[in-house]
């Protein structure tokens, strides 16, 4: 059966700078294992995490997207398993707790049982929120 992981953060700034946290490719690389994120941000198209050296580490489609409050993405490890990653979905929900704190939750779904790379995704997120209220609370 899927796995699924939830994890929560109040980030002491507001949701447009939390926002451009997430989709900004000069911020993500500050938080993102060095990878920085291309899109063009519509629904249907395209994303990918890149390394410096320009493969890919992580790429997927942008499912729905509610300017302010939520993103959901499709989510590929091609770090792991190459050409045939399997799909998971990610969820980022946006809430104003005040004009100058977010409440960002992030929920992934889907993440194969009994596997270890779904460990590994797992501590990843725990960095990565971590480095993104870094980031964008300087």
């Amino acid at each position: 059966m899927p796995r699924q992981l939830d994890r929560s953060s109040p980030i002491s700034i507001s949701t447009y700078e939390v926002i451009r946290g997430l989709t900004d490719p000069e911020l993500t690389e500050q938080y993102y294992f060095g990878s920085r994120i291309r899109s063009d941000w519509q629904v249907g198209d395209t994303y990918s995490y890149r390394n410096p050296d320009d493969s890919i580490l992580l790429d997927g489609s942008i499912v729905a997207l509610e300017p302010g409050t939520r993103i959901v993405m499709t989510f590929r490890p091609v770090w792991a398993y190459g050409d045939q990653p399997p799909v998971s979905e990610v969820v980022y929900e946006l809430e104003a707790a005040s004009p100058s704190v977010t409440q960002l939750t992030l929920t992934h779904r889907g993440l194969p049982a009994e596997d270890p790379v779904s460990d590994g995704i797992r501590a990843g997120w725990v960095q990565i929120l971590t480095g993104l209220k870094t980031v964008v609370e300087k």
